[in-house]
This record gives structure tokens, C-alpha cells and sequence, in this order.
């Protein structure tokens, strides 16, 4: 035999017996886990053996005693096999090479599986220890309460234990397995707190912002995005496990049928949001038609999840999902390929949710491994989301608000084009039929009239008075067209003959007739622009004409439209109904003419009234913004003059070495944590009729006595600071054991006169000035952290109610020596039995008379 051939046959040979080693020890370690180590976790997904048990009916005893079953070695760190009626059963051995005994903590990652069992032998070694779990048990069945399936696992010095465990679910097949140290537990927890706080946290931040813009512009884009982030917010936390253990730990049902339903919920929502905001009626009609189907598709899926099995309701969900995302980002596209602009935020802010959406499904259904990104790449893309179009719908306000400065615009313009029409339909009028000096004369003084008013009602009587006298017309209206619905709406008509008339407004919701028939002669007159005539209207085969007519009662009609720079503002409709309306061809032509004199008051009186409602919510803003009082001065006179208080109470905190804590934290953790304490303290101040005058950085500042003088503003303000200390004391307790950074608040307390007004010209603030806010500013600065110290005027004020420890006099910057109090808490007198700070009717009675002057 060649020696080549012979070397080329051993270095063959010896691979395939050290590749058959490799494989033997893999296969050996395939099921052992060592423990005891320095390593504080152990991720079991490729060192266990699985098997499928199709029928779900095997128990312990037949999978530890059947030998012809052939087990399967784990391919994925996170097993996932979509959706499955099968049980899948997993056996691994833990093995204790150190000389104590080991308690480790077995977690089972996925929350929403509805059984998990978990067997090893007793010492006799024939039969087994059993632990059940599952979110189909009571939460309060579990080993460990935790949103997740944990089982302690206790292995003796030396010792090896192997473990069979079983799992079954009408949902998606995830088995996560993961081996703690007790230690490394712990502190897995401390980082989904933070993690997972921090994302719930953007959900209810977000839903507070918009619910305030809400209330705020009365935008119903806002109702629809706030209804999607609760129900997206409810349906992470059922997901995550969360809810079951907080809100339903003892209705395992409802916790299965609950992610289904706040899925479809959320969808549904989401599909009114985007039909709202990127107007898809008039941008995108057939998407909106789709999107308005697979919205009462979503009402199934609530009834699916209601009364179906999980399995069932996730495959509907799956299929209703992947049609939302396509045809929400396919309107998306549309709309800012047509320039539409805020379809810039949906589109990028869709991009990211629905990249994560599909990472996710794909992941449920057994496509994708079970990993942190698949696991929670729809939240991640989620926050991401509600914070862009967030963005989004502030970038609304900006386009209203340019929409409002363009229309004033408009307007002047328009009334420019209203001289020029009038002008040049006086010199049409004169060459073509030759009126009389007269006749001129009264077309000067009608358009006289028209212009000396803006009210669209005073305009209508006027052009029925001339209409009425010059061409026997019994019946006008004015139609107006609401460009964003594609729609015909009444705005109101007039009514004469024999002597009388009368004008009727007529603005119901009925009385609407869609444009985007192309059959209907409302249709055509709107995009031609050109006038129709009926003289006799008989047997109208369209029904926006025949409901049109039937409105008006015509018998016959003539219908013009009011066209400024080639768009159709509104329609005139010129009718009779008690006799025929003769009108013949040079008829039909005067009053076209005359149409064309009046749209440009018609379209000025229009775009006065978008003006008079963007001013109207500018004050709005205005008054939720400065006291009321302050702003209805401002708005009033445009401009407020400052005030001199002879007795009012500051209230200044400060967080102690927040520069020291900012450093240790992200800049949007900081935000939240900020934003967080100071949301409770406004609404105390709220409630302790205070008013808040700034804050600046991490300083608090608030005032009572002010805008309106009060006798208890002292007093409101004490409540209030003991109040503030409370809470910022619950949260120290809260934080301090999961070792979190604690934040220390000093509160400083001083009264005396000051001066108060507004400041600013474009952005309004209320603010104070004078000496007694430089010392509450040292009252603050020279107190102890976690403590109230107030000045001997406050003291005075409040002494014959509060608890006060006297502090001695105190060295004040640029001041001298000046007495400082402690403030403790209410007298006891005034207090409720076993609660310190609790008003009793005594002090309540006492507060009234001081309220009225009587005790001052």
C-alpha cells in the first residue's frame, strides 16, 4: 500500500475518532449541568434532551421507565416550537461538585404556558417528587410568587439529581430554561425592574401627555392614540406576566383569554388612530374601507378571544395582524408619497412597531429562536413608536397652527380679489347689458353691505334680499363644503315670497351629502364648476339628488357654485317650491356673475370664522397655562399688571446632592424620575389651593395667597410641605431596600409680602419677585435634608397649629442670624386618632373661620 495512502488512512481515522469524541462528550454533557462553581447562571436550553409526547398523555412513570423513547438533544438556547397540541417533555441532570449543599433556583422564562411540571426521584429512586405550576393554577400555587415559573432546587455536597419536566399550553411552545444562584436571581429581578419599569413607564408617561393635550385641543386623533397605548400598555404586562400576578392571580381563565382580547383591543385602536389621523377618508379611500373591515374583523377577535381557545384566538390574531400591518403601512407609504405630512412621524414611528411586530410573531409561531431581541422586540419597538407619533401629533399642532397664519393670509388676499371682482363685474355688468347708472349704484351699496360684515348669516340675507327682489326666487341656500370628509353640509337657508321671509339655519349632521359620487349632479357642479339648471325636477335617479331636493322642497332650482382661485368653496342653491322658476339664459348668466361678485366675501367670511376658533383655542391654552384670573386679564387687555401681596407663604425644595445622583444616571431615566416626583407634588399643591410658580432644574417653587388673597395660606402651605415629606418618605422606604439611589428633599418655608405678575411676550410665565422669596430660598438652603424649616414669620402664622421645633438662631448669607423652626406635623388636637397628619373636624372648623377672616 502507498505511504500516502496509509498517512492520508490514519490522519482519516484519528479525525473521525477525536470528532467522535468531541460528539460523545457533547452528548455526555448534554443532560449535566455542573453547579457550584463560580458561575452564577446556567442557560439550559443546549444542555437538555427533549421528546415530543404527540397525544400529551404519558406520565413520569412511563417516560422514566419506557426505554425505547429517543430523546432529542436541544439544538436552540430557547426552545420554540410555535403552535402545538403536543406535550414536550425535558430531562437534564444538576450535578453538585462542592463540598456544601447548593440551593439554585430553576426558572421556566416564558409566563404564559398553562402547565409545567417538574419530577426527580426520592431516595428510594422509584418514585418521584412532583411540583405543578402554570398560569391555568392560582398564581398563589406557585413555589415562588414571580411573574415567571421558578422551583427551588436543593442538591446535596457531591451529589447528582436528574430532572424530568413537562410542559403543555394551547399557545405558543417556549421552553426558556435558566439555573440561578440565588444571588444572580436577585439581581436578574433588581434589572427587570429598572428595565421593565422604564418601558411602562414611557406607556404612562405618554398616555398622561396626550390625555392632557386631549383635554387641552379637544383633537379626537388624541382620544384614538391614547385608547391604543392603554390597551398596548395592558397587553405587555399580561405578556410579561405582570398582570397576572398584580391584577388576576386568582382567575386563570381570564388571564388566558385576556391577551387575546387587549391584542385585538390594541389593534383596533390602532387602525382608528390611523384612519383619524392620516385622514384616509379623502387621502386614501379604498385603504380606508379596508382598514374600517379589518377594524370589526378586530370585534371578532375580542369574541374569539371570549369564548375560543388560546390557540384558536392567537392564529385569528396572527392573520388579523399581518393584514393591519400591511395595510396600515401601505396607507402610511401612500400618503407621504402624496405629500401628506404628518404621514412623515406615522411612517417612520410604523417602520419600528411594526419591524418589532413581526420579530415577535414570527417568534410565537416557531420561525425565529427565543431570544431578549425576539422576545421583547415588540416592546422595545413599541416604546420607540409611542414616542414618535407622540412627536407626530405635536407636529399636528404646528400644521394647524400655519394653517391658521395661511388663512389670515388668505383672507387679505381675498379681500383684494373681492374689490377686483366687484370692479370687474361692474364693467361686465355695464357692456353687456347696459344697465343704468341706477342699477350700478344699487350693486355698490349691496356690496357695501356685504363687506361691513364677516357673519356668514348677515351675507346669506343680503344675497336673498337681492336675489329675492330681482329674480322672484323663494328659497336660497348655502351649502358648504367640508374638504376633509369630501362632503356637502348645510349651512343655512333663507325663505320669502308675499311679503315675508325668514332664515333658517340648518347644520345637522343629517342634512350631509357626499362629493365622491361621479354620477351625482352635486358632484359634477362641485368639480366643473359650472352652474346647472332644473326648471322642472321630475323622477331623479340619483339619490344625492333626489335627497338634495327633497331637503329643499324644490320644484325646480338652479345650482351655482362659489369657485375662488379654481377650487369650489360652496354651493348656492336657487329654488322655488310653490311654483316653476322661470329663468331664462341671460338670467341664469346675471346671476352667475352676480355668484362670482359674492364668493370672495363668502370664502372671507369662512376663513374669519377658521380664524375666531384658533384664537378661541390660544386662549384656551392660554387659561390652562396662567391662573385663571391672570389669563383673562392678559386676554382681555393683552397685558397684566403687576400685583403687591401684603401676605403670602413660599414654599421652596431642593433634591441634596442631585448633581451627584444625575451623574449616575441616563438622562431619560433622570427625566422620568424628576417628572414622576414633581407630577405628585402639583397635584398636592392642587389640592391644598396653591399655585405652582416654577421649577428650575431639580428646585420646586410654589405660593399660597396668590392670585386671589387668602387668610390660610400659611396654613395650606404647611399641609402641603408635611405632605411632600410623607411621600418623598414612602419613597425612601420603597427605594432603600432594593439598594436603589435615594433622593433627600429639603423644604424651606417663608411669609411676607411680594410682588406678583406675568412675565414674557411670547411665552407667558406667572412669576413673583421681592425679598420674601430670597429668604424661603434660604429657609430651603439652610435646612436638613428630609426635614421643614420655616422662618419665625411663618412660625408666628401657624404656631397655634403645628408641632414646631425651634431650631435656635441660624447664621442666613447676607442676612445675619435669623430664628428657624422644624416642622413637625398638625397639633395633636387637630389631629385624627392614629394619624399624625390627618385633619380632625376640629381643626376643619378652625380653618373655616380663619378662611372667612374671622380667626385672623
Amino acid at each position: 500500500m502507498n505511504i500516502s495512502i496509509i498517512i492520508k488512512y490514519i490522519y482519516t481515522l484519528t479525525a473521525t475518532v477525536f470528532l467522535l469524541t468531541i460528539n460523545l462528550k457533547t452528548e455526555l454533557f448534554a443532560q449535566e449541568i455542573l453547579i457550584g462553581r463560580d458561575q452564577n447562571q446556567y442557560e439550559l436550553g443546549k444542555r437538555i434532551e427533549l421528546f415530543e409526547d404527540p397525544g400529551a398523555q404519558l406520565t413520569i412513570g412511563d417516560i422514566a421507565n419506557m426505554d425505547q423513547i429517543k430523546w432529542v438533544r436541544s439544538s436552540s438556547e430557547k426552545p420554540s416550537y410555535g403552535f402545538t397540541s403536543s406535550a414536550y417533555w425535558v430531562r437534564f441532570t444538576l450535578i453538585n461538585k462542592s463540598e456544601s449543599q447548593k440551593t439554585v433556583y430553576l426558572e421556566s422564562g416564558y409566563p404564559n404556558m398553562d402547565s409545567v411540571d417538574l419530577f426527580y426521584s426520592r431516595e428510594d429512586s422509584v418514585s418521584y417528587i412532583h411540583t405543578h405550576s402554570g398560569d391555568m393554577s392560582l398564581f398563589s400555587q406557585r413555589p415562588i410568587k414571580y411573574r415567571n415559573f421558578i422551583f427551588p432546587l436543593i442538591i446535596g455536597p457531591g451529589a447528582s439529581q436528574q430532572y424530568y419536566m413537562r410542559f403543555k399550553t394551547d399557545g405558543s411552545m417556549n421552553i426558556p430554561l435558566t439555573v440561578w444562584s440565588p444571588e444572580s436571581f436577585t439581581e436578574k429581578i433588581n434589572t427587570e425592574q429598572i428595565v421593565l419599569g422604564l418601558f411602562y413607564g414611557i406607556f404612562v408617561a405618554m398616555l398622561l401627555y396626550n390625555l392632557f393635550l386631549f383635554i387641552s385641543l379637544k383633537d379626537i386623533n388624541y382620544i384614538f392614540y391614547i385608547l391604543w397605548i392603554f390597551s398596548s400598555g395592558l397587553f405587555y404586562f399580561i405578556l410579561n406576566g405582570f398582570a397576572f400576578e398584580y391584577l388576576w392571580p386568582d382567575n386563570p381563565v381570564w388571564a388566558n383569554q385576556s391577551l387575546g382580547l387587549f391584542m385585538c383591543f390594541g389593534t383596533a385602536s390602532a387602525q382608528l388612530f390611523t384612519m383619524s389621523f392620516l385622514n384616509t377618508r379623502k387621502n386614501t379611500p379604498v385603504l380606508h374601507k379596508i382598514l374600517f373591515a379589518l377594524t370589526i374583523f378586530d370585534g371578532v377577535g375580542i369574541g374569539f378571544a371570549l369564548f375560543m381557545n388560546q390557540a384558536a384566538t392567537i392564529r385569528l390574531i396572527a392573520v388579523l395582524g399581518f393584514a393591519f400591518a400591511i395595510a396600515v403601512f401601505t396607507t402610511g407609504i401612500l400618503c407621504l408619497i402624496r405629500t401628506y405630512r404628518p404621514a412623515r412621524y406615522f411612517v417612520i414611528a410604523w417602520s419600528v412597531f411594526l419591524l418589532g411586530g413581526v420579530i415577535y410573531i414570527l417568534k410565537a409561531a416557531g420561525i425565529l429562536p427565543s431570544n431578549f431581541l425576539t422576545e421583547y422586540a415588540i416592546q422595545i419597538g413599541s416604546a420607540a413608536e409611542v414616542i414618535l407619533l407622540s412627536l407626530g401629533l405635536g407636529d399636528r399642532i404646528n400644521i394647524l397652527k400655519n394653517e391658521a397664519e395661511l388663512a389670515a393670509k388668505r383672507a387679505i388676499a381675498a379681500q383684494k380679489e373681492i374689490v377686483e371682482l366687484q370692479e370687474k363685474a361692474n364693467r361686465d355688468l355695464v357692456e353687456s347689458t347696459g344697465k343704468t347708472l341706477e342699477m350700478i349704484n344699487k350693486l355698490n351699496e349691496f356690496s357695501r353691505k356685504m363687506n361691513s360684515t364677516e357673519n356668514l348669516d348677515e351675507i346669506l340675507d343680503h344675497i336673498f334680499t337681492y336675489i329675492h327682489e330681482n329674480f322672484a326666487v323663494q328659497r336660497i341656500a348655502l351649502a358648504l363644503v367640508d374638504t376633509g370628509k369630501n362632503e356637502l353640509y348645510r349651512h343655512s337657508s333663507s325663505v320669502g315670497g308675499a311679503g315675508y321671509r325668514t332664515t333658517l339655519p340648518e347644520s345637522r349632521d343629517d342634512s350631509r351629502i357626499s362629493l365622491a359620487d361621479d354620477q351625482s349632479l352635486v358632484g359634477k357642479v362641485y368639480r366643473r364648476r359650472k352652474p346647472f339648471y332644473y326648471r322642472r325636477v321630475m323622477n331623479l335617479e340619483n339619490k344625492y339628488d333626489r335627497e338634495l331636493v327633497e331637503q329643499y322642497n324644490a320644484q325646480s332650482a338652479l345650482i351655482v357654485p362659489l369657485v375662488i382661485r379654481d377650487e369650489t368653496i360652496a354651493i348656492l342653491l336657487f329654488s322655488n317650491f310653490s311654483r316653476v322658476l322661470n329663468l331664462s339664459k341671460n338670467d341664469i348668466e346675471k346671476i352667475s356673475k352676480f355668484c362670482e361678485q359674492i364668493a370672495g366675501a363668502v370664502y372671507s367670511s369662512i376663513l374669519f370664522k377658521k380664524i375666531e376658533d384658533e384664537k378661541d383655542k390660544a386662549n384656551e391654552l392660554l387659561l390652562n397655562i396662567l391662573p385663571r384670573k391672570t389669563a383673562e386679564e392678559l386676554i382681555t387687555h393683552g397685558s397684566v399688571e403687576p400685583l403687591f401681596y401684603d401676605q403670602v407663604t413660599i414654599l421652596f425644595t431642593d433634591f441634596q446632592d442631585f448633581t451627584k445622583i444625575a451623574a449616575e444616571m441616563l438622562p431619560n431615566e433622570l427625566i422620568d424620575e424628576l417628572d414622576g416626583y414633581f407630577f405628585q407634588f402639583d397635584q398636592i399643591i392642587e389640592r391644598n389651593n396653591l399655585e405652582k410658580l416654577k421649577t428650575i432644574g431639580d428646585s420646586y417653587m410654589c405660593a399660597g395667597g396668590l392670585p386671589e388673597m387668602n387668610y390660610t395660606h400659611a396654613i395650606d402651605v404647611c399641609r402641603a410641605a408635611l405632605e411632600i415629606a410623607s411621600f418623598m418618605s414612602q419613597i425612601e422606604d420603597i427605594r432603600r431596600p432594593q439598594n436603589l439611589p435615594v433622593w433627600k428633599l429639603r423644604i424651606g418655608i417663608h411669609s411676607g409680602p411680594t410682588m406678583a405678575g406675568v412675565i414674557g411676550k411670547k411665552k407667558f410665565a406667572f412669576d413673583v419677585w421681592g425679598d420674601t422669596v430670597n429668604i424661603a430660598s434660604r429657609m430651603e438652603s439652610g435646612g436638613i435634608p428630609g426635614r421643614i424649616n420655616i422662618s419665625e414669620d411663618t412660625y408666628n402664622l401657624v404656631k397655634d397649629y403645628f408641632d414646631m421645633e425651634h431650631r435656635g438662631l441660624m447664621q442666613v448669607k447676607n442676612r445675619g442670624e435669623m430664628n428657624m423652626y422644624f416642622l413637625n406635623s398638625l397639633k395633636k388636637e387637630y389631629t385624627k386618632e392614629g394619624s399624625p397628619n390627618t385633619p380632625n373636624d376640629l381643626f376643619f372648623e378652625r380653618y373655616g373661620k380663619i378662611k372667612s377672616g374671622i380667626l385672623w
